[in-house]
């Protein structure tokens, strides 16, 4: 009975969200901008890595994952792909004081539609996850130390883009996020294609 209690008690740090795999100009954009003297040391995060949060649940049970796996598949059933557009750039807190730097993506109805489906789903199961303010970006690095402020902010003011940058999200996925000495791993438990995107 003990052993089996401990292995459905096993916390995973898990969230869900949709990865994003934009356009080709796209990569170039970012390459360019890791060519900057920011100033600070940086850790960029591989592309294969991006993607938008949904939802941050933090430490869940075996049983809750499964739970929540199951809420996934029958969710998704609901919506199809979702065509979204790149607003900009920004940093969590601020420029002074940032410690994450992050591409904006333009809302729309169904990307919106979504989250707002998927909290009250997570919260009728009694879930507990992150529940701020949707604010729908993809993270593109993470500020370690900012040693030369004015240097980080002349580089904040030199990236853009001239030409809009469109993105298919076409599936959502359940992640593990596992930490190590070199920043979080994350580790797919499920993934399913939105409509018209099998």
């Amino acid at each position: 009975m003990t052993g089996n209690y401990l292995i459905f008690n096993i916390l995973k740090r898990t969230f869900i969200a949709i990865p994003f795999k934009p356009h080709n100009e796209w990569f170039q954009i970012v390459k360019d901008m890791q060519t900057l003297d920011w100033g600070a040391a940086m850790k960029w995060v591989e592309p294969e890595q991006w993607h938008i949060t949904l939802a941050f649940i933090g430490n869940t049970s075996t049983v809750q994952e499964i739970e929540i796996k199951q809420l996934l598949t029958k969710l998704i059933s609901g919506f199809e792909v979702i065509d979204v557009s790149l607003s900009g750039f920004g940093t969590f807190p601020d420029e002074g004081m940032a410690k994450v730097l992050w591409i904006g993506v333009e809302s729309s109805l169904q990307l919106e539609a979504l989250h707002v489906k998927l909290a009250d789903e997570l919260a009728r199961l009694g879930l507990a996850f992150d529940a701020k303010s949707f604010v729908p970006h993809v993270t593109l690095a993470r500020v370690r130390n900012i040693i030369y402020p004015k240097l980080f902010k002349a580089a904040f003011n030199q990236i853009g883009f001239s030409n809009e940058v469109n993105c298919s999200l076409t599936k959502v996925v359940y992640y593990e996020s596992v930490l190590s000495r070199d920043g979080a791993i994350y580790k797919a438990l499920w993934s399913g294609s939105l409509s018209s995107a099998q």
